[in-house]
């Protein structure tokens, strides 16, 4: 869908029509952040919704999110965020 970014902050949101439950597509994405280096610090899964805190790797103390929302019976919202503790 698209993405925004500043120097303390970077967004991306994302559709995706899949069978996966929200929790099961927070497991595959949560993989490929830790494979970029990201660290899982929290997680959790409630319904239709599953999310994800994450420290990111690299100068400066920078923060993420993965939020995955099933928004229909084959549809998923995805929204990734990292932002800069200040």
């Amino acid at each position: 869908m698209g993405g925004s970014g500043g120097n303390d902050r970077q967004t991306s949101e994302a559709n995706a029509t899949t069978k996966l439950s929200s929790s099961d597509l927070e497991t595959a994405f949560g993989q490929q952040l830790s494979a970029a280096g990201w660290t899982r610090l929290a997680r959790g899964a409630d319904g239709p919704v599953a999310w994800s805190t994450w420290k990111l790797p690299g100068d400066g103390d920078w923060r993420g999110v993965l939020f995955i929302n099933e928004t229909g019976a084959e549809r998923r919202s995805l929204l990734v965020r990292a932002e800069l503790l200040q």
